[in-house]
């Protein structure tokens, strides 16, 4: 019997019995649980800069708006990322990340369909 694909895409396939991504496989009925997961882009970096900008104003007022301009800038373009977070019987990991929410929704829906059919 052929297994019946739930989604496929270049990264990512869902069947009736298996979650396969970027070189991982998980079996579906060791699967547990499937959800939308957020990954938070940390900023510790960009934070630094504007601190040290801010420090920099008492020396140097034009190095100081330099990197305060450098920090809150980059600070504005980081995003959140998006995963599909799995509980399975080996515990929770988040299998497939991505800046489309779209289509992590759209893996998450389809694990949840094929975890229900079987």
């Amino acid at each position: 019997m052929e297994d019946l694909i739930y989604y496929k895409d270049s990264n990512v396939t869902i069947t009736r019995t298996r979650f396969i991504t970027e070189g991982k496989t998980y079996v579906m009925k060791n699967i547990s649980s499937v959800e939308l997961g957020i990954v938070r882009t940390k900023a510790t970096l960009q934070y630094a800069i504007f601190v040290i900008g801010v420090i920099l104003l008492i020396y140097n007022i034009y190095i100081a708006i330099s990197l305060i301009i450098i920090g809150l800038g980059w600070m504005t373009r980081l995003q959140d990322k998006f995963s599909v977070r799995i509980n399975s019987t080996s515990g929770e990991s988040d299998a497939f990340v991505s800046n489309n929410e779209n289509i992590v929704t759209e893996i998450v829906e389809s694990i949840n369909k094929a975890i229900i059919e079987n």
